[in-house]
């Protein structure tokens, strides 16, 4: 791979993950080492046959990096959910972040505040102190390596920042290649790739950082796109969720084809959150609960229970839901709603010629994009047909 006025090479290893990085000439490189779930877990300096180790990390329960140790400073990361609450080093609170509706605003690092001010994607282009004077500003590449910077900015939070890509190093010439860690991959802006395989693969690409539409989306854990156009999606938005589980049926030819395989798409279902409080529902075979029509054949509806339709992320089983945001707008929340209810009254098939529960949201969500104004429903409908699915908890 070309970079610059250097030709690098990189090595895999059988999971795809990107296990070492020979910079031009031969004489040094970098070594990455990852656990079973192909999470990376350290990294070394390899030159003039010496080893330099620069980190290791591990993970938590839930797959979230608890402790780094680089040098000789260890770094906790303290969570709030999935939220960066906090750093804690040498048995101290080293600094506080506060997050509102899941985006970074500003840490307290030993007392000195700092503020963030992000541009439409959330990466950080300007800090603040608590008087409101700017202390640093920066501009990005559309990959996120840091184009132009100035003042001082003590915070990891840099491209998308404040949506949690945090900065492991910056791009310096006599250290590590610039990365960031984003949950449950690390991603190289220099390469605008990951350094790992998609946990979805094949459903999602391998190693394309946001289908490659860095300008219009980015990435909220590691495992696909989410949409920033439009607004804020925790206010309003339409999307389209499937749910993952293990569908290899009972016996043993099941068993392994559930440890072979690992989850898959079981069910795909609408979520929807809007100004009138929003809706939920997918199509489901016979009766289910809190539904009361049609139990023969499919049956659309309202379905709130968890098993059946977790909007809020995994069922009770345990299974995962990855979701795709198709709009933040508020018009066309509300019309997927109406849409969601017109189903529901209604023989699906008098609603809609061919159902199954893959293609009953997109179905919705079609005859939502129909009520926006002329171009509008087209943008709609491209939005609705391209992106990828997250994957939550």
């Amino acid at each position: 791979m070309i970079q610059g006025n250097n030709s690098n090479t990189y090595s895999y290893d059988n999971n795809g993950n990107t296990i070492s990085e020979t910079i031009s000439g031969g004489s040094t490189y970098y070594a990455y080492d990852y656990d079973p779930r192909n999470r990376l877990t350290a990294y070394n300096l390899e030159a003039g046959g010496s080893t330099l180790p620069i980190a290791t990390i591990s993970y938590d329960g839930d797959g979230l990096r608890r402790p780094k140790w680089a040098s000789l400073n260890v770094t906790t990361y303290i969570w709030d959910g999935v939220d960066t609450l906090a750093e804690e080093s040498g048995g101290s609170i080293g600094v506080v972040y506060a997050t509102v509706n899941g985006q970074l605003v500003e840490e307290n690092r030993g007392g000195t505040v700092t503020e963030y001010v992000p541009d439409t994607l959330g990466s950080v282009i300007q800090t603040t102190n608590a008087s409101g004077t700017q202390t640093s500003s920066a501009t990005y590449w559309p990959y996120g390596e840091i184009n132009t910077s100035s003042g001082s900015n003590p915070s990891p939070w840099k491209f998308v920042g404040t949506y949690g890509y945090y900065m492991d190093y910056p791009r310096l010439a006599s250290g590590p290649p610039q990365r960031y860690y984003v949950r449950a991959r690390d991603y190289r802006p220099d390469l605008s790739r990951w350094l790992t395989v998609d946990p979805l693969w094949p459903d999602e690409a391998s190693y394309m950082y946001v289908n490659d539409g860095p300008n219009l989306t980015f990435d909220r854990n590691g495992k696909g796109s989410s949409d920033v156009m439009g607004g804020n999606f925790g206010n309003c938005s339409v999307r389209i969720c499937s749910l993952y589980g293990f569908a290899g049926g009972p016996g043993l030819v099941g068993t392994l084809k559930n440890i072979i395989v690992g989850q898959v798409p079981t069910h795909r279902f609408l979520c929807v959150t809007g100004p009138h409080g929003g809706c939920q529902g997918g199509l489901y075979p016979g009766k289910r609960p809190n539904s009361d029509r049609w139990t023969n054949g499919w049956a659309p509806g309202h379905v709130e229970s968890d098993k059946w339709n977790p909007c809020g992320g995994r069922n009770s089983a345990g299974d995962l839901v990855g979701c795709k945001i198709v709009s933040t707008d508020c018009n066309l929340a509300s019309f997927a709603c109406e849409c969601l209810r017109t189903a529901a009254s209604r023989h699906p098939l008098y609603f809609f010629p061919i159902n199954t529960c893959y293609s009953f949201p997109y179905d919705v969500v079609s005859c939502a994009c129909d009520k926006l104004p002329p171009g509008l429903d087209i943008q709609c409908r491209f939005k609705l047909n391209s992106g990828s699915y997250e994957i939550t908890k």
